[in-house]
């Protein structure tokens, strides 16, 4: 693709080039498959699929780590209860490189108090080689519905979240109902019209480009 220096308005867009002589036959020609345009301040926030989980640190054996991405708000994710504080972790796998710039965490239903307040968040191609994307730490505005954090947007594969589990009830554990990743779609397509055209072949006009 070609990117302008300078971003411009306009309503109108021409390109100019010149033809190359095809060897075979001693013709100068030109030929375009296909004319894009797109603004690249026209940003749009996706949340990307498919997900599935990778690798998981631990789960009770009833709410498991793939119900963290089963979109269903009343299930959940629930490691394993330990004695002491342990670091947890899930790994996410996007199926493909992705741009991604924000996690949104969703706690289970009524059990806030087992939501991370104390976490990193990394992301990258190799899953054993990820990249730190954001560290939170005394996390206490748990929303119960939706909690966002964004970070500087990275491409990557794979994400991962390690997280201190937390006190309830004489042990430690975390519970998370969804997990989403989320990221933005930069090329948004400029719908074009043909205006105009120096010359065409009638087998393969100009408004196929």
């Amino acid at each position: 693709g070609y990117t302008l220096s300078t971003p411009t308005t306009a309503k109108f867009i021409k390109v100019t080039f010149n033809n190359k002589q095809l060897s075979t036959t001693s013709e100068y020609y030109a030929e375009i498959g296909e004319v894009t345009i797109t603004d690249p301040t026209a940003v749009i926030e996706v949340t990307h699929t498919p997900l599935t989980v990778s690798d998981f640190s631990s789960q009770d054996g009833v709410n498991l780590a793939s119900e963290a991405i089963d979109l269903d708000n009343t299930s959940f994710w629930k490691t394993i209860d330990s004695v002491g504080q342990t670091t947890e972790s899930i790994l996410l796998d996007l199926s493909s490189t992705k741009a991604i710039s924000k996690l949104r965490l969703r706690p289970a239903s009524g059990a806030t108090d087992f939501f991370p307040t104390d976490f990193s968040i990394y992301a990258g191609d190799d899953p054993f080689n990820l990249t730190l994307a954001k560290t939170v730490t005394n996390y206490t505005t748990i929303d119960p519905l939706f909690n966002d954090f964004s970070f500087t947007e990275a491409n990557g594969r794979y994400v991962k979240i390690n997280a201190k589990t937390r006190l309830n009830s004489g042990s430690y554990s975390l519970k998370l109902a969804e997990i989403s990743v989320i990221g933005t779609n930069a090329s948004v397509a400029i719908p074009v019209t043909l205006n105009s055209v120096s010359s065409t072949e009638s087998t393969n006009p100009s408004s196929n480009a």
